[in-house]
């Protein structure tokens, strides 16, 4: 996993749009097919939109982690749920928001609010 972004992967999105082509080929015309080829065009628009800002959503990712004092997000999260930030919750949001952000542009950019959107 290459954090801030969650799986799949990329690499594990490419893989499963390239398995499923290589049934759909011999699969009959249908709904359900149309639903699946919408399903991995949109898995592979979210590789369009990560390919290009995935090193520096990696790097500001890392330097946030930093900043708060973790190596990981799975020790900002025990941190969480330990209660660490309970008397800073708004400071924890804001110092989140940038990667919530990011995350949110490349699973689907329309979910942000038009003065939200990421500009890559």
């Amino acid at each position: 996993m290459s954090a801030p972004h969650d799986r799949p992967s990329m690499v594990e999105i490419l893989r499963s749009v390239r398995e499923w082509w290589a049934r759909a080929e011999s699969m009959p015309d249908s709904r359900r097919r149309q639903f699946d080829i919408r399903v991995a065009l949109n898995a592979l628009d979210i590789i369009a939109r990560e390919l290009p800002v995935h090193a520096e959503h990696r790097t500001e990712h890392r330097r946030l982690l930093a900043s708060l004092g973790f190596p990981d997000d799975h020790s900002l999260a025990r941190a969480i749920r330990m209660g660490v930030f309970d008397d800073d919750l708004q400071g924890l949001v804001s110092a989140l928001q940038p990667s919530i952000r990011a995350k949110v542009y490349v699973a689907n950019p329309r979910w942000l609010d038009d003065d939200e959107k990421y500009q890559p």
